[in-house]
């Protein structure tokens, strides 16, 4: 599923919204709500994203460090002393390029301005950036992950509340037709046309449907209260969601969404971008085998007392190289090529679950689409069989059990077709996750 956050206008005409939140304070909904809608809004309000989307910033920063340490760089360090003897002072670690001055047995005051820049590092510097740009894209990536995240599970939650909406229809509808059966066989036995046993039959199979009734209205309000968490609004919401459960119209290709697959799910493509960064980190193992040099500028001016002012610039060239260190470099080396291997295995561990995912979906789509066809057919014969028992039952010609076992059925039948729609649109849902890019024309 692709994600895109719309701006708050469209927005405007079916929400309340308090635009001087204070911390803590979540969105409150309330009129008409589209899934689309719904989708946006978790987009823009869940915890999720928003922290996802600070990850992002931390690696932009981190880049930009990265870069940093590219350029020119320098320093002011001021020391005033006294003392009776001869020591080495240096600045404070945290200040590069430090500095360090020898310092006499009297009071002093000393000015040093120093200056570097990294003529050669072996690569070493150019690899951290090309590490710190990979991650910084592999984060992004990982960004559109929780996205689609987000999206897909508030579509779901969007969706279940439409079920359990429709299943409290079925359900009202079930309680009405009991309660009118209850009220015409009440009349016929005060008339003495049929037993008391009809009356209590009745009675008793409208206790079951106002139970079944209650339990569907908790349901609803459970679904609702799960939709308000995956979109990140406040529990006071109060919205209603505009649309219906109804059959879609996909037949996929296997292949041509499998393939889609693997060029769009963001999975992949953070974790390409992870083996572009260990790969730069191999070549920065390897650069701490080549000289260091850095260009130097420095310049001092220095006052002590007995000695007067004394004052100079120096610049130079440094470099240097490490001769031995205990096999310290060959095990970062090693170290880091081993990360590439841990990371080139988790792609190929993504590529098999990503295929699983897009074939797992496709089943559900498949059997969700033949179940709705099945319902439907159940739905139909249900009603007719339904309309036939009331016939026989008010011309005297069938029992009482008749009608109430074929309104039974009924709604039996009808809570079957909505549960296949809710899980066709679901598997839907699914398969565009699977596929990480939209597999509808028109989304539902």
């Amino acid at each position: 599923m692709q994600i895109c956050l719309w701006g708050g206008l469209a927005l405007l005409g079916w929400t309340a919204v308090s635009w001087g939140q204070s911390p803590g304070e979540r969105f409150v909904l309330s009129g008409p709500l589209s899934l689309n809608e719904a989708v946006t809004t978790a987009l823009r309000e869940s915890p999720m994203v928003k922290g996802q989307s600070a990850e992002v910033e931390g690696a932009r920063a981190r880049l930009r460090r990265a870069v940093a340490d590219t350029r020119l760089i320098g320093s002011a360090t001021s020391h005033v002393t006294a003392g009776d003897g001869v020591n080495m002072l240096s600045g404070p670690s945290s200040v590069m390029p430090s500095d360090m001055e020898m310092i006499g047995p009297s009071a002093s005051f000393n000015q040093n301005l120093t200056a570097l820049f990294p003529l050669y590092t072996g690569g070493r510097l150019k690899s951290r950036v090309t590490s710190a740009r990979s991650l910084y894209e592999s984060i992004q990536a990982d960004e559109e992950t929780v996205r689609q995240d987000i999206q897909l599970d508030t579509r779901v939650a969007y969706r279940r509340v439409l079920w359990t909406r429709a299943v409290v229809d079925i359900f009202q509808a079930l309680v009405d037709a009991d309660q009118e059966r209850l009220r015409i066989d009440r009349a016929m036995y005060d008339a003495g046309k049929v037993p008391l046993v009809n009356v209590l039959r009745n009675e008793a199979d409208l206790a079951d449907a106002q139970q079944k009734l209650t339990d569907a209205r908790r349901d609803l309000n459970i679904a609702r209260v799960d939709l308000k968490t995956v979109m990140g609004v406040d529990q006071k919401s109060d919205f209603v969601p505009s649309e219906q459960l109804a059959l879609e119209n996909l037949n996929p290709e296997g292949d041509t969404v499998q393939q889609l697959a693997l060029e769009s799910r963001p999975e992949l493509q953070a974790v390409s971008k992870r083996l572009e960064a260990a790969g730069a980190e191999v070549k920065v193992a390897h650069s701490a085998f080549k000289p260091q040099v850095d260009f130097a500028a420095v310049t001092d001016w220095r006052s002590q007392r007995g000695a007067g002012n004394d004052a100079g610039v120096t610049v130079g060239v440094i470099a240097s190289l490490p001769l031995l260190d205990g096999g310290s470099r060959k095990a970062q080396v090693a170290e880091a090529k081993a990360d590439v291997q841990k990371v080139r295995q988790d792609g190929e561990q993504i590529k098999l679950i990503v295929t699983k995912q897009v074939h797992t979906s496709l089943l559900q789509l498949t059997a969700a689409t033949q179940n709705i066809t099945t319902a439907q057919a159940a739905v139909k014969a249900a009603e007719e069989d339904y309309r036939l028992a009331q016939l026989r039952y008010s011309s005297g010609k069938g029992i009482n059990l008749e009608p109430l076992d074929a309104l039974s059925a009924l709604t039996r039948a009808r809570t079957n077709l909505v549960q296949a729609l809710f899980e066709q649109n679901v598997a839907i849902d699914m398969l565009e996750r699977a596929v990480g890019a939209p597999v509808r024309g028109e989304r539902q």
